[in-house]
């Protein structure tokens, strides 16, 4: 068996659903086009409506079948609300890839207590 079959036959994912929050740059958006190309029909979600058309146009042109949702994940009563939206176009998904994040720009003074100096020479 060649090793492009055996890892074939270890990873395919043909048949199975995938949704990938922040799939819109980054890890997000490589985990599911590597989702896409193991034969999962994926779901992408993020806020960024352009970049997830461009994710799911690459999916495409790999051969991978595909659809967006754009959601704001940070607004928690409205997950249930997108499970029924990630499951319209393939199904319920089979596989959740969380790669979604939050940038928290604050200063380090005002979220960490930083240790006094007691140094002295």
């Amino acid at each position: 068996m060649s090793e492009e079959k055996y890892l074939k036959s270890l990873f395919d994912l043909s048949g199975k659903v995938a949704c990938v929050t922040g799939a819109s740059a980054g890890i997000g958006r490589t985990m599911a086009q590597s989702l896409a190309r193991a034969g999962a029909s994926v779901v992408v979600t993020a806020r960024r409506e352009d970049l997830l058309a461009q994710t799911m146009d690459e999916i495409a042109s790999q051969g991978g079948k595909s659809n967006y949702v754009v959601a704001e994940l940070n607004d928690v009563d409205k997950i249930p609300e997108l499970y029924e939206w990630v499951s319209e176009p393939f199904g319920p998904p089979d596989i959740l890839v969380n790669a979604a994040g939050i940038n928290l720009r604050e200063n380090v003074e005002l979220t960490v207590v930083l240790p006094q100096n007691n140094y002295t020479p």
